[in-house]
């Protein structure tokens, strides 16, 4: 491993300080893994990036409706934020985003057998890569690369 020195801000430092103690991790550990989740994202598509900050935005929104959009949140909040409601709401909120608003155009009256059967397939997939049950039985042919071992990082970070 290398040695090498940056400089960084005030806000920065104490921010990684305090994100550091929160996952567990040395600075060291903490500068590593947000690096490298830094160059993950260059090569997710544009598609990708811009439609990911958009449900990561709605997440906020959601969140801070039901649980008080007053109240500054802590992971306790969120515990604390009634779950059926919590889900139901983004579900709705993300639908509406990527059907109503986002393509108003095109409504998703019909549905599209393949689009659907990738959409849920995606959705099971991704419950699979962040839990890493990697026992489970692949959900769709679309998704079977999730299943595969070998596109787990090595240190499962």
């Amino acid at each position: 491993m290398q040695q090498v020195k940056i400089g960084l801000t005030h806000k920065q430092r104490t921010a990684l300080d305090l994100a550091a103690k929160k996952n567990e991790r040395t600075l060291s550990e903490e500068v590593r893994v947000r690096l490298a989740n830094s160059l993950l994202e260059d090569d997710i598509t544009t598609y990708s990036r811009v439609a990911g900050r958009e449900v990561m935005y709605l997440a906020e929104i959601v969140l801070l409706s039901v649980i008080g959009k007053n109240r500054r949140l802590t992971d306790e909040d969120v515990k604390q934020a009634v779950k059926e409601k919590l889900h139901r709401a983004m579900a709705v909120a993300v639908t509406d985003w990527f059907t109503q608003i986002k393509s108003p155009e095109k409504p998703a009256t019909e549905p599209d057998v393949e689009a659907d059967a990738i959409g849920h397939a995606s959705a099971k997939g991704l419950l699979v890569w962040t839990t890493g049950q990697f026992d489970m039985e692949p959900p769709d042919h679309a998704v079977n690369w999730l299943f595969d071992k070998s596109n787990v990082e090595e240190d499962g970070k």
